[in-house]
């Protein structure tokens, strides 16, 4: 066994047997540290495990896949086949050919994202009691003043929308 797979048992160990220990009895201040201490070891020998192990993958599809070989072969045929579509259930039967899908597809997604029924239905907003707003005095044209002073209060180098325009391009 390699020395850091040696430690990592250990380490695991002892979280374990202070987890064993928690549960009969609270932890001194020394062993919660040490169990956050040993936590945080195994979590980062996960990491670099995982990074590891994934590097080693890329390493081995590279030199494998890169040759035209069986390997590269067998990858490319099984992203093909993961992507294609290889029958639609339609009404009890199925859609096998490629003209029977597109249609199938085509007929699903025009419904979908046609114009929706009018409603049938629509609440008694009076049952439900919300109290009515005079909001008459929004649609009022706002002054030349409030405008200024709307301008002045914004922050110079910030732009207040996404045309980019910063606030000392409003003010000048």
């Amino acid at each position: 066994m390699s020395e850091n797979k040696l430690k990592l048992h250990m380490a695991l160990e002892v979280i374990h047997r202070l987890d064993i220990a928690q549960e009969s009895r609270p932890l001194a201040d020394a062993e919660l540290l040490l169990r956050k201490g040993l936590k945080r070891q195994v979590l980062g020998y996960a990491v670099v495990e995982r990074s590891r192990k994934r590097q080693a993958s890329r390493i081995t599809n590279l030199k494998e896949g890169d040759a035209n070989t069986r390997f590269f072969h067998l990858k490319a045929n099984a992203r093909r086949r993961k992507n294609h579509i290889q029958r639609l259930q339609v009404n009890g039967g199925w859609a096998i050919t490629h003209e029977e899908k597109a249609i199938l597809i085509n007929d699903h997604f025009t419904e979908v994202m046609s114009t929706p029924p009018e409603a049938t239905l629509d609440f008694n907003w009076d049952l439900l009691n919300i109290p009515r707003y005079n909001l008459n005095h929004l649609e009022e044209s706002f002054s030349e003043e409030e405008v200024r002073q709307a301008i002045l209060q914004l922050p110079s180098e910030k732009a207040p929308g996404p045309d980019g325009f910063t606030g000392i391009f409003f003010k000048h």
